[in-house]
């Protein structure tokens, strides 16, 4: 069992190694800025959060020969949805504790708006790579879910609670949820079902001269 120590030993050439590395940071400095109170060490783990996100997409983009993972516009998605789940689920926080900063609000709704445009250009792009046509049906079966419940729902009830003061809490809570959802569904299908391998072709033999 303690074979899973070898995972930080390729920091050189593995983005295993370098997201395990930066999640033991991440941790550190996220307990003690909130168990100490440092608002600075609080900043540093959000940075550190920024590496570790980096690093899962470079994970994906570096698996070669699965096609729905090495596209180069995987990055992107995988850098905007972290982003934007990570502001819905801090609004979640906020609604439980205090007030929401209005700056929150309008930094999520401008990133359900960059990942709604990402998800369609990662869509398109991976559908121009000649990927496996079962790839490309799992996507298919969640387009809809990703624009409706990931982008336009969310979007329409939070720009309803600008208008409804009294309303906004649970309008923004839900677009919040929304938003994690459809997110994690998103990757969830990404990476367990839509993983399918890159194909390969053979030339035609040549006949062999009668003897």
């Amino acid at each position: 069992p303690w074979r899973f120590l070898n995972v930080y030993f390729n920091f050189r050439t593995s983005w295993m190694t370098r997201e395990a590395a930066v999640a033991v940071i991440l941790f550190a400095l996220a307990l003690a800025g909130v168990g100490w109170r440092q608002p600075v060490l609080i900043g540093l783990a959000g940075l550190a959060g920024l590496a570790f996100l980096y690093c899962q997409a470079m994970m994906l983009r570096s698996s070669k020969g699965i096609p729905a993972w090495c596209l180069p516009a995987i990055s992107p998605l995988v850098l905007s949805t972290g982003l934007s789940e990570g502001a819905g689920l801090l609004l979640l926080i906020f609604s439980l504790t205090a007030a929401a900063p209005d700056w929150l609000s309008f930094l999520l709704l401008a990133l359900i708006v960059l990942r709604a445009w990402v998800w369609w250009n990662y869509k398109a792009k991976l559908a121009g790579a000649n990927a496996a046509k079962a790839t490309l049906d799992v996507l298919a079966g969640i387009h809809m879910n990703m624009l409706i419940f990931g982008g336009a729902l969310p979007v329409i009830l939070m720009l309803s609670a600008l208008g409804l003061p009294a309303a906004a809490l649970l309008l923004n809570s839900i677009a919040a949820a929304l938003v994690l959802l459809s997110g994690w569904t998103m990757k969830f299908a990404i990476v367990t079902r839509a993983a399918h391998v890159q194909g390969y072709t053979l030339g035609q033999p040549r006949r062999l001269a009668a003897g």
